[in-house]
């Protein structure tokens, strides 16, 4: 009698660990993003060309890992611009030759006028600097590394510009306010 009872309280803790489980984010990497169901924090379009997505990993309140998830390189600079006291542990871009989550800090970043993105940062990430060069010289675009990537995109607005003036000042682009998002 007691071995069919040890065995009947696992066979109820089992599905119980798994559901558990199911919906739990990753202890660490990159936080997973479901394309044409992940929403992006900054702006609430639906995330859905992962050569553009990127995410934030940061610390909430209670020191959990907090993962944020954009459509472009724009609404995450606008996102963390906006909240300075963000504690930032990590931050992940796709490679835009293989879609491949790689860590933002360590990427090569093209920047093209012609390259049109979800949020037209006009931005993509490349694990590999020979990839970015060949994508940058295809494009008329250049090279830059994190620091010079993420500077520049402090200082654009969420849509690149492309606001109408009387809106700009609401919050540009994020949210649809713009007549073009310039993608």
């Amino acid at each position: 009698m007691k071995r069919s009872g040890a065995v009947f309280v696992a066979a109820l803790a089992a599905p119980l660990f798994f559901l558990a489980s199911c919906g739990s984010e990753p202890a660490e990497g990159p936080p997973p993003i479901h394309l044409g169901d992940s929403l992006c924090v900054e702006c609430n379009m639906i995330i859905s060309d992962a050569r553009f997505a990127t995410a934030t990993v940061s610390l909430d309140e209670r020191g959990r890992r907090s993962p944020l998830l954009f459509d472009d390189f724009n609404c995450q600079a606008a996102y963390e611009a906006e909240r300075p006291d963000l504690k930032i542990i990590e931050r992940w871009a796709h490679d835009h030759a293989s879609s491949r989550p790689i860590r933002t800090e360590s990427a090569s970043f093209v920047h093209a006028e012609r390259l049109r993105t979800p949020m037209a940062s006009q931005v993509a990430a490349f694990e590999a600097a020979s990839a970015a060069e060949s994508f940058a010289g295809s494009l008329g675009g250049e090279v830059l590394v994190f620091d010079a990537a993420w500077e520049r995109l402090q200082k654009k607005p969420c849509c690149g510009g492309a606001c109408k003036e009387e809106v700009a000042e609401a919050k540009p682009c994020c949210g649809g306010a713009c007549e073009s998002n310039g993608g």
